[in-house]
């Protein structure tokens, strides 16, 4: 092909800086699908963790509980790292993991508060109490 015979025009590839031809109707910025992949690749290695722009923090929030990005956790999921921040304060608290059957009861209700004092270690076949509602200062009973 000889170059200013076609409509497209000539641009150099992203990856390696060879010459690419790209027709008006379709941008082509790579000359192999190999440049592409490994342009991609290091693009989203970059821009990992903090380096991201949706990055918060490492805390997200599924439903009422507080996730956060924990490194190395051996109870957190697996492919993200996140582990129930209840959880993780009591642990840090206590000093040790949390054993299969204990739970981290929430004493007012509210599952994003977790402050130590708002948070108390029960046995999941005893976490049966009683709670006050921090709106109406009714009390209930929980299981």
């Amino acid at each position: 092909m000889i170059k200013g015979t076609q409509t497209g025009n000539w641009s150099k590839c992203l990856c390696c800086d060879k010459e690419v031809y790209s027709y008006p109707s379709r941008k082509k910025r790579y000359c192999s699908l190999e440049c592409r992949n490994k342009n991609w690749s290091e693009w989203c290695i970059s821009r990992k963790g903090k380096k991201n722009y949706r990055w918060k923090g490492g805390k997200t929030k599924i439903g009422e509980y507080v996730y956060i990005k924990v490194q190395d956790h051996p109870f957190s999921h697996t492919r993200s790292n996140y582990f129930a921040e209840h959880r993780f304060i009591m642990e840090k608290y206590l000093g040790r993991y949390l054993n299969s059957n204990e739970e981290v009861h929430h004493k007012n209700g509210i599952k994003d508060d977790n402050r130590i004092e708002n948070l108390e270690l029960v046995i999941k076949k005893t976490h049966f109490g009683e709670i006050q509602c921090p709106h109406c200062k009714k009390i209930f009973k929980i299981k």
